[in-house]
């Protein structure tokens, strides 16, 4: 059946005697993922606009093709290499708050080292934005012109064997079709073939926008291999199927290139080369630009004492050696407080629905919501889970999800935080793991429980 884009501005045309329908995308098990890079045109003064330059979409199957950090770096270097030799020696890259972009996840760190080696960059810059506040992102302007191509529009796949259909018609999530495809791949090669002719619909009409007077690109996909195999050379000990941060601790050489190479703040990750020939960790080749003294480090926010609630100026601090105790969001734990995300008196035991698991730490986090979840509720939060990989800290639903101001996660988590209480009082009687690293494994002291009334399991 047609599924449709759910980008109407206007009326849709039809005929007296026609019947428009078509299904919801969010529940549907098939979807396709563009990914959008804006390269900007710097402009030649202060004042002027990173808005303009040329855009590159790559449509994704989102089955088969899901987004990860490596295969982002794979983008974004086949798009800066698109028609020129080799990448520029500084790159400055601006993405959303995602999970495959945030910048304190180990696996998003070393696709960033990746990409810095594999193209020879003198710095890397890596901002996101903070959570809720994707808007702030030049290239989400994009999407305006990009909905153009949608707009009205309602797309159904070409129906596969009856074989392949009966095995998938049971598999209600992308996740329940990739297990049908480890016992029978076949019905992968079918499933492509199916979606094909979709993804080149959507690919020819991408090809039609023209955005600041460039017509978008649609390049084809990049596989990630290259990316990947840059770590694989520099740390073999790494294993590239776990890059939690406690499966790459006690990694030595990774932790002297991070400290010596990268500055990481809560939404920036920089990476430079160093001066020292040879590179202590053998990493560097010669700079590029032959100008490593006048490569500064991206400067935190530091509060300006001439301007009230201002902060100064990048000119001032260009050259300087800041910390980010400034940034807003780390000032006060008052303020943490009043941006947890949950209305207050939500996060009980009794309100928590259901659970999501940290991608980075591995930690169960709490759903809460203040009404019982309804059928069609669980399969938008399911459909949510699929789609958005999710760390601690994050938004469990975009705010486009009809779970939006619905369902909340605490906001102010991190991965080092333990497991909430209210895990362990729910009364649906949740799996019992560590509160401090979820292992399954896990047990309540008995000496404790016979002292107290309140024990938590410890591995």
């Amino acid at each position: 059946k047609p599924t449709s884009t759910n980008v109407r501005s206007k009326a849709t045309y039809a005929g007296t005697e026609e019947e428009l329908t078509a299904m919801d995308h969010d529940l549907t098990k098939c979807s396709l993922t563009p990914s959008v890079i804006l390269l900007s045109s710097v402009p030649d003064r202060e004042d002027g606009s990173f808005y303009r330059g040329q855009v590159d979409v790559r449509v994704k199957d989102s089955v088969f093709e899901p987004s990860n950090p490596f295969r982002h770096m794979a983008e974004l270097s086949a798009s800066a290499t698109y028609d020129k030799s080799e990448c520029p020696p500084i790159l400055f890259a601006y993405t959303d708050g995602g999970t495959d972009h945030r910048v304190t996840c180990k696996s998003v760190q070393l696709a960033y080292i990746a990409l810095f080696v594999k193209e020879d960059l003198d710095l890397l810059v890596a901002a996101r934005t903070c959570p809720g506040h994707s808007f702030a992102n030049p290239a989400e302007r994009v999407m305006a012109t990009l909905n153009l191509g949608l707009q009205n529009a309602s797309f159904a796949r070409v129906s596969m064997s009856d074989e392949s259909e009966t095995k998938i018609k049971s598999a209600n999530s992308m996740a329940a079709i990739r297990g049908v495809v480890d016992n029978h791949p076949q019905v992968k090669s079918d499933w492509k073939e199916s979606v094909g002719p979709v993804k080149e619909l959507v690919d020819r009409r991408f090809r039609r926008l023209v955005y600041g007077g460039n017509q978008v690109r649609v390049p084809d996909l990049p596989e990630d291999d290259q990316i990947r195999s840059v770590v694989a050379d520099l740390w073999p000990d790494i294993d590239l199927s776990k890059l939690t941060a406690k499966d790459l601790c006690g990694k030595k050489d990774l932790e002297v290139f991070l400290d010596t190479h990268c500055r990481i703040r809560q939404y920036t990750f920089q990476i430079r080369k160093c001066a020292e020939t040879p590179c202590p960790s053998g990493v560097c080749k010669p700079s590029r630009t032959g100008a490593l003294d006048k490569l500064y480090w991206l400067p935190d926010p530091q509060p300006d004492p001439s301007r009230e609630s201002h902060f100064k100026l990048f000119n001032s601090l260009k050259d300087s050696d800041t910390e980010e105790k400034f940034c807003p969001s780390l000032l006060a734990k008052a303020a943490q407080k009043a941006a947890i995300g949950i209305p207050t008196g939500i996060a009980t035991a009794q309100r928590l629905r259901a659970t999501i698991t940290c991608l980075e730490c591995g930690k169960p986090r709490g759903i809460y919501s203040q009404l019982a979840l309804k059928a069609i509720d669980l399969q938008h939060l399911d459909h949510a889970k699929e789609s958005n990989d999710y760390t601690c800290g994050s938004p469990v639903v975009p705010d486009t999800s009809p779970l939006h101001g619905k369902v909340f996660v605490p906001l102010n988590l991190r991965c080092q935080d333990h497991i909430e209480f209210a895990y362990y009082a729910c009364p649906r009687k949740l799996a019992e793991v560590c509160c401090h690293c979820g292992h399954p494994d896990a047990m309540r002291d008995p000496g404790l429980l016979a002292k107290f009334r309140i024990v938590l399991p410890v591995y």
